[in-house]
């Protein structure tokens, strides 16, 4: 890989593992997040036993898509894209473009509809990092 790969790889990287993050953290919750709370304006305990179960499926389903992506994009990285392999040095950037457009629409959807305070800017910094990811990197055919 040239320099520019390596750097894109980075771009990459970076998304990929926050995704596995949150995937991770969403799938072995129990309960939600402090901006659920927030969104929702109760607390986990107000909740009835059937609301909980209602939360913990979303936050699960999520979690899930989170997980997903993050091993799709890892993937790819470390076996076609490391290889150079022109269409892998395209699938990945649009990867995390896909995922990072999905959690920044449901992010800025609860922030506009409750008083909850999700992590929005995070799905922008993965935007400007695919975008990078893809400029800087070219691919080359073998």
């Amino acid at each position: 890989m040239t320099k520019r790969d390596r750097i894109a790889f980075a771009c990459h990287l970076l998304p990929a593992l926050t995704l596995l993050a949150f995937g991770v953290r969403y799938l072995t919750a129990s309960e939600f997040m402090p901006y659920h709370a927030a969104a929702l304006q109760r607390e986990w305990a107000d909740l009835l036993p059937n609301e909980q179960g209602v939360m913990l499926a979303a936050l699960r389903g999520g979690g899930g898509g989170f997980l997903i992506g993050g091993v799709a994009i890892l993937l790819l990285l470390l076996i076609p894209f490391r290889r150079g392999e022109l269409w892998a040095h395209r699938a990945v950037p649009g990867l995390v473009l896909l995922c990072a457009l999905s959690a920044l629409f449901t992010s800025l959807t609860l922030a506009r509809m409750t008083p909850g305070s999700p992590p929005w800017p995070l799905p922008l910094v993965m935007i400007f990092l695919a975008g990078a990811g893809f400029v800087l990197s070219p691919g080359r055919a073998r």
